[in-house]
């Protein structure tokens, strides 16, 4: 079974971002479902801020990412399934609404899908 994630910071895979090269995410590492979330961090910003846009109480799916990153990024997706086994919330997240930041508990393989300039 997967995490149960917001259909609003859904993009339909796991993801994450760094400047560095990588095969196999660590255990403790941090990703998300949100691309735009993942970008950011790709620029290893010292801050990230989250603008989601809420209509009636809820969100509308409206979500500005913007950071202080300046170096180029490599977006990540993870290369097999996750399940609530392998991952659980970060529990010193800053994001409103939860269920964006999740941290791995095992290894898990990643598949190169983009690269960001700076």
């Amino acid at each position: 079974m997967q995490p149960a994630v917001p259909d609003y910071l859904d993009d339909g895979a796991w993801f994450h971002g760094s400047p560095s090269e990588l095969e196999v995410l660590r255990p403790g590492s941090t990703i998300t479902r949100c691309r735009a979330v993942a970008e950011a961090f790709s620029h290893k910003p010292r801050t990230v801020g989250i603008d989601l846009r809420i209509g009636d109480g809820e969100p509308t799916g409206s979500l500005q990412v913007t950071h202080d990153g300046t170096l180029p990024g490599l977006l990540y997706v993870v290369d097999e399934p996750v399940t609530t086994s392998d991952v659980h919330p970060h529990p010193n997240s800053s994001f409103p609404h939860g269920a964006l930041e999740w941290v791995t508990d095992r290894p898990l393989r990643l598949r190169l899908i983009a690269r960001l300039p700076a």
